[in-house]
């Protein structure tokens, strides 16, 4: 059900919230679950559902993680995910793009 996707990403994005902690010894398993977010376009339920809560969110969140010592290839993953956040939504609220645009 979508209260069970919502519940699910809600986890994802908890997570997903560690990943500026470079040091900490799960940090491989936070970049895997990225990476597989990036990779499986999962974001993509999220539109389908009209989860734009928990879309701003995920996106609020990779905004807010990033940071100097992460690899180009966290920063192309979240890039990833952010294109294919805009890509799939009919209309991307202004709040959204002036975020991504500052980011």
């Amino acid at each position: 059900s979508d209260s069970q996707l919502e519940s699910i990403f809600s986890l994802f994005i908890s997570q997903l919230k560690r990943l500026n902690r470079t040091t900490d010894p799960s940090y491989e398993r936070y970049f895997y679950l990225l990476e597989r977010l990036a990779m499986v376009k999962s974001c993509i339920i999220l539109v389908e559902i009209g989860a734009y809560e928990l879309l701003h969110e995920l996106l609020e969140t990779l905004y807010s993680t990033i940071c100097n010592e992460h690899s180009s290839k966290v920063t192309a993953h979240m890039v990833d995910i952010c294109v294919c956040i805009v890509e799939e939504m009919d209309t991307v609220p202004d709040e959204w793009l002036e975020g991504i645009l500052t980011h």
